[in-house]
């Protein structure tokens, strides 16, 4: 592990297996490039971060591309995290520019700008196809959370990922009466299988962490809140009605019977509090379980 502006930086097993292979077969100085492309990448992400004052783990480097480690999950505005996925793409953007022009002025050859340009446009492209952790992954994730709710678009995304990786596991396999198989193709396919199947089985503690950070949000950014009616029906469980929250807007929560009569108002946080300590998530709002106490918010009548 070494450390970049303080940020720690992984090297992937994976990316070491190239390493040897790229070293064997005499392709070393193309490997830098790629690894150079690669970094520049993710320090667009970082700088994009950085500015917004995220907490940032560290940088994974793996044989397609990076992927940055945040602390925050959910609970940061969607725009902000739309800036910090398009910030690593528009780097590719930068360097494609960079080498056009060098090209122009004659400073480099047109071998070799068009190795950069095309090594910039694969990291690029690769990078947005709509699977996790990928950026267009999470784009299409903080676009789903716009019309979803979160868990949902968790649960959503998770699927579309492990299909997502499972074809592209089928195309580098398919090929191989005519191409041979692509060993490349292949280990990125089971290494994104891999990392989103135990993604998808830590859905429920993902969740958590997003409930975790609402309150933190609300706290941070009082001014910026966009408040959203939810109507449920009396009987439905706690953990039932947290899985309904948005991400962009919090709730105001309104029990209502089978005639449509509201039996209960609740707010979104005393919810989402009394659903992390464990003790009422199944209990059933509307059928006196649970109560919201007008007078002292968070209590519970007994």
């Amino acid at each position: 592990m070494i450390r970049l502006f303080g940020i720690p930086i992984r090297i992937h097993p994976l990316l070491w297996v190239v390493v040897t292979i790229s070293a064997l077969t005499g392709h070393f100085l193309e490997l830098l490039v790629l690894f150079g492309v690669i970094l520049i990448h993710e320090l667009g992400h970082t700088a994009a971060a950085s500015s917004f004052n995220w907490r940032m783990k560290e940088i994974r480097l793996l044989p397609f591309g990076g992927v940055l480690e945040v602390e925050e999950s959910g609970s940061i505005p969607a725009w902000q995290e739309a800036a910090v996925v398009l910030a690593g793409p528009a780097q590719n953007a930068l360097m494609i520019v960079l080498a056009l022009l060098c090209l122009r002025l004659g400073i480099w050859s047109d071998a070799w700008s068009e190795y950069f340009i095309r090594v910039n446009a694969m990291i690029c492209l690769f990078n947005l196809l709509p699977i996790l952790p990928l950026d267009g992954g999470k784009l299409l994730k903080i676009a789903l959370g716009l019309r979803l709710p979160y868990y949902q678009t968790l649960h959503a995304m998770f699927i579309i990922s492990l299909l997502g990786s499972t074809f592209m596991i089928a195309v580098s396999l398919s090929i191989w009466q005519t191409y041979g198989i692509d060993l490349n193709l292949l280990m990125i396919g089971i290494f994104l299988f891999v990392s989103n199947w135990a993604d998808y089985r830590n859905l429920s503690y993902i969740f958590l962490r997003f409930l975790m950070g609402r309150e933190a949000r609300m706290a941070e950014h009082p001014d910026r809140i966009k408040a959203k009616p939810l109507i449920v029906h009396a009987g439905v469980t706690l953990a039932q009605t947290v899985k309904l929250l948005r991400r962009e807007v919090f709730h105001v929560i309104y029990v209502c019977d089978e005639q449509g009569r509201i039996k209960q108002v609740l707010p979104e946080l005393q919810l989402i509090r009394a659903f992390l300590s464990g003790k009422e998530q199944h209990y059933r709002a509307g059928r006196g379980d649970f109560r919201y106490n007008n007078s002292k918010l968070g209590e519970r009548r007994t």
